[in-house]
Parts: structure tokens; C-alpha cells; sequence
């Protein structure tokens, strides 16, 4: 938001009161003024009148106006001084005046002036006013509090409550047309930094999937590459004459040992599900694939100090998925995605890697995980 020049409600700032008539002074709009007061010598005057127990409701109420106004870089001196709004400031109406760019950027500053302002807006339908203002001109001067409020709250990051403060100043019924115009400039300018950030973490979600997936890529490719290896490598079921059902035993007991910790079930359902299913090799020696050796193993294959393969059975609509994840050193988790899906009719699904790939563990492609009957 452009904050260069901002509406103020007048050029005037009490000091002192008494009764309904207030001695004030008048904030200079340059920053060369070198008569008067200093800024905070003029802050201490105005928080010994919001101290001052005899300051009736409005002055106190204008004194946190000035407040704020003095936190957030207006720059008062007493060289001129004007009874309690003069008819020629009603007539002018409400002034620009420079905000200090670098007190405003203060946390400090901001937090002053915040803490004022809302005084000013808690109080504003309590003004009782004077001989010299009515109570509803003193409101069409102070609601801009609540611009002022929402200013303070945008640069804080609080967009939401930014622009409540907005819609209140907009329907306070005090609010000018300039008021209004403003108004709809800063939540335009909300919006913007709004869509601006969601764009930014899209972007960023899209970058981390994208990353996720690379990896799950090239972990597949390697598993790929492995499998073919073995394959080529691994003599026919016939000729086979090596991996007894004791040294594939303890194969998978070792992998149990080391990995089982890596897959969780979400029920006592599941786990027999999964513990229990049995995948058919189709060879003469009727060996068959335990689904679970086969987590096991793609765990194992997909094993390194960086970043490794988790996986999570789930129970749903009779359905038994097998959902696998990355996790990395630093504790960083990509989105589940399914590898394996049982059917209610006990039908098994691989998803992001092919059938072939399971039936290969059969003739020792992960290692001896498979079991003759």
C-alpha cells in the first residue's frame, strides 16, 4: 500500500485540557521543523494527559489519536498553537500527512500505535463532544483509526483482520468518498499480497511433488535396472538347485529384523490381511510370494542414509491399500502414494510399478523371499 501519504484526521494534537477547552498544537508536516517540542518530548506530554485522571472520555480519546499519530512518524511542535478545532480546520476538512517510513517499519512504533488506535475505536461510539465539535463530527474524524488499524495489521501480515477493519471503517457511516476510495485501494492491495502468497506456496507445493516424484522415479529406475540384472542373471526354475526354504528363512527374518519397523498397519484387520496374503509364483515347485516380504524387500531396495521408503496399510470400503512414502534425514515426508491395492475380492493391484516386477520376485529378483509349499 502506498503509505507516502496517508489521511489524517486533522493537523492538531492535544497536550494538555481542561474542561472543553484544549490548548493544542499543530503537526508539522515537514521534517525540518526545528522549533517546539521534540516527537517523544511531545509523546510524554500526551501519555501524562491520558494518565491524568481529571481527562474526560473525548480528550483522551484524541490524545490516543495523537498517540499513535507521533508513533507512526508525525512531527509535532508547539510553535503554533489553536483552540480545540478551529473553524477553519472543519472547513478544510482532514489533511495529508507524511508517514515516516522508517518509524513505521518499527514493530515497535507500530505496536504504540496499535495499542492507541484500538482505544480510540472501543471508545468511539462514546464520544459525548463539546461546544466546539458535536460528538459526530469528533467520529467522522476518529474513524480512521480503523484505517489506520488495518494499515498497522497488513504490514504485520494479518491480512484477514486487515481487511475487517476495512469493511468496519467502510460501514461505520462516518467514512468519507476519499475515505471510501481509500478503503477499497488497501483491500485491493490485500487481496494482491494475498494471491501473491498462495501463488508462492502452489508454486512451492508443486516444486516439493515434483521433487518427490523425481525421486520415487529414479528409486524405481534403480530397482529396475536391479531386477532386469538379477533376472538375467537367475537360472530357470528347473535348473534351480540353490535357496533352500531355510536359507530364504532366514533371508526374510533378517529383513523383518531390520525393516519391519518401516511398515505400519492402522488395524489388527489389516495387519492378517497383509501378513496372510500369499501371491501365486505359477511354477512347478508351487512356491508362492508372501505379500509381506515383498514390503519388505522394495524397503530394502530402496534403502540410503538420506532419504528412504516407508510404507502404511489401510483398511477402506473392504479395501486393503498399501500406501508407500519417502522420508529424508532432516524429517521431511513426501505425500503417500498407493503402490498396492487388495480388492474385496482378494484381488491384488500394483500401482506406479508393474505386475512383472512382483512375479520376478519369485525366481530371486529381491533376494530369496519367495516360499515353497
Amino acid at each position: 500500500m502506498e503509505l507516502t501519504k496517508a489521511l489524517a484526521l486533522s493537523s492538531l494534537l492535544i497536550i494538555s485540557g481542561c474542561g472543553t477547552t484544549w490548548d493544542i498544537i499543530s503537526v508539522e508536516t515537514s521534517a525540518s521543523a526545528t522549533s517546539g517540542f521534540s516527537r517523544e518530548e511531545n509523546k510524554e506530554k500526551i501519555k501524562a494527559l491520558i494518565a491524568d485522571p481529571e481527562t474526560d472520555l473525548d480528550a483522551r480519546v484524541y490524545a490516543h489519536y495523537s498517540y499513535a499519530a507521533l508513533s507512526l512518524g508525525y512531527l509535532a511542535t508547539s510553535n503554533t498553537a489553536y483552540r480545540y478545532y478551529s473553524r477553519e480546520d472543519q472547513r478544510n476538512g482532514f489533511n495529508l500527512i507524511d508517514i515516516d517510513q522508517k518509524l513505521f517499519q518499527s514493530n515497535g512504533n507500530r505496536m504504540e500505535a496499535k495499542q492507541s488506535l484500538e482505544y480510540v475505536t472501543q471508545n468511539l461510539s462514546n464520544l459525548k463532544g463539546s461546544a466546539l465539535i458535536s460528538a459526530g463530527e469528533s467520529q467522522k474524524k476518529l474513524v480512521y483509526a480503523f484505517y489506520f488499524l488495518a494499515l498497522i495489521e497488513e504490514a504485520d501480515g494479518n491480512y484477514e483482520t486487515a481487511k475487517k477493519l476495512l469493511e468496519r471503517f467502510e460501514q461505520s457511516g462516518f467514512t468519507t468518498r476519499e475515505g471510501m476510495r481509500l478503503a477499497e485501494i488497501a483491500k485491493s492491495d490485500i487481496q494482491n499480497k494475498v494471491d501473491r502468497i498462495s501463488e508462492e506456496k502452489e508454486r512451492q507445493a508443486r516444486v516439493e511433488r515434483q521433487r518427490a516424484l523425481d525421486l520415487e522415479a529414479h528409486a524405481q529406475q534403480k530397482l529396475a535396472r536391479k531386477i532386469a540384472a538379477e533376472t538375467r542373471a537367475t537360472p530357470s526354475v528347473d535348473q534351480e538347485a540353490t535357496g533352500t526354504p531355510m536359507s530364504n528363512e532366514k533371508y526374510v527374518a533378517a529383513l523383518k529384523k531390520q525393516y519391519g519397523s518401516r511398515i505400519s498397519y492402522n488395524s489388527q484387520a489389516v495387519f492378517l490381511t497383509v501378513s496372510t496374503f500369499n501371491i501365486d509364483c505359477r511354477t512347478k515347485d508351487g512356491r508362492y510370494l508372501p505379500l509381506e516380504n515383498i514390503l519388505l524387500a522394495r524397503i530394502r531396495e530402496m534403502n540410503n542414509e538420506k532419504m528412504w521408503l516407508e510404507s502404511i496399510a489401510d483398511s477402506r470400503d473392504n479395501q486393503v491399500r498399501i500406501y508407500d512414502y519417502l522420508k529424508s534425514q532432516d524429517g521431511s515426508v513426501t505425500e503417500p502414494q498407493v503402490s498396492i491395492e487388495i480388492n474385496s475380492w482378494g484381488e491384488l493391484k500394483s500401482h506406479g510399478f508393474r505386475t512383472e516386477a512382483i512375479l520376478n520376485a519369485c525366481y530371486g529378483s529381491y533376494g530369496p523371499i519367495w516360499v515353497r509349499k
